[in-house]
């Protein structure tokens, strides 16, 4: 399984590529090269996110699966349909989303102890993200 997350570095070709269509749709309808490269970097940042969220979901889904007796998808089960796959899917993108969003309404959330590592690891590394960006910002202006 591991070894399958590591395609995930040939994503830059994607970024790589991104950026060539752009410049190409962009520059002919006149927009000039400053212009063009915020469009391409807030759309790559759109495609990471989404990226990154999916990913984070499939995690948190394969957390849940370990211990399907105690996990957040038997705590859940009045509003998941637990032979819907993509239903569960979608609710463990809405958790993640919630959480990298540092909405955390804390209407669900982990039971067991992988669940509660996985959210404290998400939740530091995001608060540490969030420093280190409000950090970059206060030191560029």
């Amino acid at each position: 399984m591991f070894f399958k997350l590591a395609r995930l570095i040939h994503f830059q070709r994607i970024f790589l590529q991104l950026n060539i269509i752009f410049d190409k749709c962009l520059y002919s309808r006149g927009y000039n090269k400053q212009k063009i490269a915020e469009v391409t970097d807030m759309v790559k940042l759109i495609v990471f996110i989404a990226i990154f969220s999916h990913v984070l979901a499939c995690m948190w889904l394969k957390i849940g699966f370990l211990d399907p007796r105690e996990s957040w998808i038997r705590l859940n089960e009045d509003t998941l349909d637990g032979n819907d796959v993509v239903h569960i899917y979608i609710f463990a993108f809405y958790w993640i989303i919630e959480t990298i969003t540092t909405v955390g309404y804390g209407d669900y959330s982990g039971t067991t102890h992988y669940e509660l590592m996985f959210s404290m690891a998400l939740m530091v590394s995001l608060f540490y993200s969030l420093i280190s960006f409000a950090d970059l910002l206060f030191f560029l202006f």
